[in-house]
């Protein structure tokens, strides 16, 4: 997906609450496969300010933030996510 919208300027960040001595290697691991900024978030407060928002407790789960910075879309990254995306790009009218 990182591929795909790149060149619109779409950002993804993967966010993990494991430890950096976990997720580091992962990624690694994934190589190629995983072309994305991934953050770790200590604290868990990314993952309370979003998955707790919408009482979201399975992963993965994704969220689409448009330009203004308002969660415009949620759900399981393989249901739609790259339609939610281009209409989050697409021109309002």
């Amino acid at each position: 997906m990182q591929k795909k919208f790149k060149d619109k300027g779409v950002v993804f960040v993967g966010i993990s609450t494991e430890q950096p001595p976990k997720v580091k290697p992962f990624v690694q691991s994934m190589g190629d496969k995983m072309d994305y900024t991934v953050a770790v978030d200590k604290a868990q407060k990314t993952a309370k300010a979003y998955m707790g928002a919408f009482d979201v407790n399975t992963i993965p789960h994704a969220f689409v933030v448009d330009k203004a910075g308002k969660i415009v879309w949620h759900g399981h990254p393989m249901e739609k996510l790259d339609s939610a995306i281009e209409k989050a790009l697409a021109p309002k009218s």
